[in-house]
């Protein structure tokens, strides 16, 4: 179940779009709640924050220039961050299939 792959031309790819989620905020944290499988996972506010743009319309290079101007972050340091935590939410089962 891969909802998002890595190419050489990441500009290629369609957007990342989040399944049905949850998430809850508890003293600064955030506790994201699978509604399809139940799962509950622990997010820190950079991997909410790439959670939150997965709509089906930002593109991975859009978000990592959101995160470039947001955390004050290097755009290549950004784009690997967001590379990565698309994988990780992909591979939890957390984007939509063909997104």
């Amino acid at each position: 179940m891969m909802a998002w792959h890595s190419d050489a031309n990441h500009d290629a790819v369609l957007p990342p779009r989040r399944r049905d989620v949850r998430v809850y905020e508890f003293d600064g944290e955030s506790v994201l709640h699978d509604v399809h499988s139940g799962h509950i996972q622990l997010l820190n506010r950079t991997a909410l924050t790439v959670l939150q743009r997965c709509d089906g319309r930002a593109t991975v290079p859009l978000i990592a220039g959101e995160l470039t101007r947001e955390y004050d972050v290097d755009p290549e340091t950004a784009r690997d961050h967001v590379e990565q935590l698309v994988a990780l939410f992909a591979g939890a089962g957390l984007l939509e299939e063909g997104a």
